[in-house]
């Protein structure tokens, strides 16, 4: 215990906490009640969709959700059903300990997503909307990725590119969460 808190100039609690299971979508702000819909319109300024838990909170990300839902027949090079390639994409980034990391290349088209190995499910409606989502499992390629709310980490895509073509466009972690407290 004297090594921790001579590390940490207090003594930490090291008690195990429950780990809770969340499903939570990217915001506009990071928060849990914040707008999760990301058909924006980032092409004059870029909108920034992000996740960042609480000071008393870890998130451990084990996979991404993304939910592309159209009204159409999109093609190859289409993103959803808005005509394609887009001009600047969308592209994911980490910021853990005030350091950022660009954790993806440019996505501009529906075909760029089968580059993480995505498990892939489609619904559609009869009025022609459809659901689309690649689920993707980080977990296959480390542990997780860890956010600490006490460092202002925060898990991201930033939209470059008019998307209110879509129906709506979703993306949100799976993962669990877990109370750091300190005494």
């Amino acid at each position: 215990m004297s090594l921790l808190k001579s590390n940490y100039g207090k003594e930490t609690n090291i008690r195990e906490s429950r780990k809770i299971p969340i499903f939570i979508p990217f915001t506009d702000d990071g928060t849990i009640e914040g707008n999760g819909d990301i058909n924006v319109d980032g092409s004059t300024s870029t909108k920034e969709f992000y996740l960042s838990p609480p000071s008393n909170l870890e998130y451990s990300v084990l996979g991404l959700a993304v939910r592309v839902t159209d009204g159409g027949s999109p093609a190859y090079d289409d993103y959803g059903n808005v005509n394609g390639p887009l001009a600047n994409g969308i592209s994911f980034f980490l910021v853990q300990g005030g350091v950022e990391t660009q954790l993806s290349p440019v996505i501009k088209r529906n075909i760029d997503w089968l580059q993480f190995g995505p498990k892939i499910s489609i619904v559609e409606f009869s009025n022609s909307v459809r659901f689309l989502t690649y689920t993707l499992d980080i977990s296959n390629l480390s542990t997780s990725i860890v956010l600490e709310g006490s460092h202002n980490d925060k898990l991201g895509c930033r939209i470059d590119d008019d998307l209110t073509g879509l129906i709506s466009h979703e993306i949100s972690i799976q993962g669990f969460s877990r109370i750091i407290s300190f005494s």
